[in-house]
């Protein structure tokens, strides 16, 4: 019998500290859970920004090009301008030197 006392207080010693450790185990468990739901939450937003950070990007990209595309054009135009002016001076140029000339 006293046997028997003893292994029922060695087996609620034990059940005692078992109970502790799961304890232990939960709340550290919970920690962990709440630091993966806080971490979960930050890699969201970084990905939002991300995401919008590609998107002005590219519109930023699109506006570049755009631009690029009209200076070329004005570029194009300003370059035929200046050949015809290049080229009425020329020909105002051999005019007074035929004149000149005769």
């Amino acid at each position: 019998h006293a046997q028997t006392l003893l292994e029922l207080d060695r087996l609620r010693k034990q059940l005692r500290e078992e109970t502790e450790e799961m304890e232990r185990n939960k709340s550290e468990a919970d920690g962990y859970r709440h630091m993966l739901v806080k971490i979960t939450g930050d890699l969201n937003y970084a990905n939002d920004d991300i995401e919008k950070e590609r998107e002005r990007a590219g519109r930023s990209v699109a506006d570049c090009d755009r631009t690029a595309t009209a200076l070329r054009h004005k570029h194009a135009d300003e370059i035929i301008k200046m050949g015809e002016v290049h080229a009425e001076d020329l020909a105002q140029r051999d005019q007074q030197v035929n004149r000149a000339w005769q």
